[in-house]
This record gives structure tokens, C-alpha cells and sequence, in this order.
């Protein structure tokens, strides 16, 4: 059989896309066979955890300012009180995180590859956000954008 240039393209693209589509879906913590009880001591000890498994992690009133929590996963996490000031959360899965009341001044919520931190179920209350950066973040409700600008949060 013979293939054009163009098939053979598209094929190609289509497996990039199927790899690239499996990465982003495999758990981080699982790549390193970490816990995320290790993941969440590691990040105590070293405020240091980019694409960590932290889903469901209980890091309440916690101090975490200047962490790097960059792509990590924070599904349903408890960061009630925490203090998140100057962290880069760029591309961090906060989905159904309760936030009420972190300071998340001048930290880093934006997205890579077009995808954003999701931000989907966030509970917001009360929290700090002058200065924090928000580019391409998704699952923000209207309600939500108008207490995060009205309090500094910027949006690019």
C-alpha cells in the first residue's frame, strides 16, 4: 500500500495526541510510587512538590507560602486556612478544594498548554487573593470571579 505524506502526518498526530492524552491522565504520585501521605510529609518538610498526589490531603492551616505545588494534584484537598502566599499553583488540579480562608495572595493559578488549574468546586470563602495571578483557569463560577477581582485577584 502506498501512503501520502498527509496520511502519514495525521497518523502521527493522532498518536502524539493519544500519548500526550495518557501522560496527562496517569497520577503522579503513582509515576514515583509515592503516597499521599509521603507526598503531603515531602511537602511539609521541603515546600516542594510539583505534580505531587496530594488528592484529598488534609493541609489545613499549613504553611506552604513560596511552595512549588506546580501541576500537582489537589482534587478535594483541605487547605482551609492555609497559608498558600507567593506559591505556584500553575496547572494544580484544585477541583472540590476547600480553600475558605488561605491566603493565596501573589500566588500563581495559571494555566500551561491552555489548560488552567482547575478551580472547579473550589470553596473560596473568605480567602486571600490580592495579587494572585488567574490565566486560563476553568470551573470558576461568576460569583466566584467577581469576589476574586473585587478582593486584587488579577486575570490575564
Amino acid at each position: 500500500m502506498k501512503y501520502t505524506k498527509r496520511a502519514l502526518s495525521a497518523a502521527g498526530f493522532i498518536i502524539l495526541i493519544a500519548v500526550v492524552s495518557a501522560a496527562l491522565d496517569m497520577p503522579s504520585g503513582t509515576a514515583y510510587g509515592a503516597s499521599v501521605e509521603d507526598n503531603k510529609k515531602q511537602l511539609l518538610d521541603t515546600k516542594e512538590c510539583p505534580g505531587c498526589d496530594l488528592n484529598g490531603a488534609n493541609l489545613s492551616k499549613a504553611d506552604l507560602s513560596g511552595a512549588n505545588l506546580e501541576d500537582a494534584d489537589l482534587h478535594g484537598a483541605s487547605l482551609m486556612g492555609a497559608n498558600l502566599k507567593g506559591a505556584n499553583l500553575k496547572g494544580a488540579n484544585l477541583h472540590n478544594a476547600n480553600m475558605k480562608g488561605t491566603n493565596l495572595e501573589g500566588a500563581n493559578l495559571e494555566g500551561v498548554f491552555a489548560l488552567g488549574a482547575n478551580m472547579l468546586g473550589a470553596k473560596l470563602d473568605g480567602a486571600k487573593v490580592k495579587g494572585a495571578k488567574f490565566r486560563a483557569t476553568y470551573g470558576l463560577t461568576p460569583k466566584q470571579k467577581k469576589y476574586l477581582i473585587k478582593n486584587g485577584a488579577r486575570f490575564y
